[in-house]
């Protein structure tokens, strides 16, 4: 993973590395417990591309939530959420009370 968060440097890159960690996926075998972990290299995002993960990642959530089985648990696991970030998260989850999230401490 290392090197793809070293290769995070502008919007192409960024969305390249969301698309390819955001869809990973441990799951139990009857696929009713989920866990989704995420490692965003917040420290190399610029403003414009910090609001776009931001984005990026509710708008990843919410599709993933329109195919969810039903009864199915998933926990979102992230390595730093940024304060709007877990606003957005918390009224995700309002909304959608088979997920929850939490903040981890995690290295590329």
């Amino acid at each position: 993973m290392l090197g793809q968060v070293e290769a995070v440097r502008d919007q192409d890159s960024l969305m390249t590395y969301l698309y390819i960690f955001m869809p990973s996926t441990v799951m139990s075998l009857d696929r009713l417990w989920r866990l989704k972990p995420l490692y965003v290299p917040w420290e190399r995002l610029t403003p414009p591309l910090d609001d776009l993960a931001k984005q990026q990642i509710l708008v990843f959530l919410i599709m993933d939530a329109k195919g969810n089985k039903p009864g199915a648990k998933t926990r979102i696991e992230i390595n730093d959420i940024p304060p709007d970030l877990a606003e957005s998260l918390t009224k995700f989850v309002a909304d959608h009370p088979s997920y929850s999230f939490r903040q981890l401490e995690m290295k590329a």
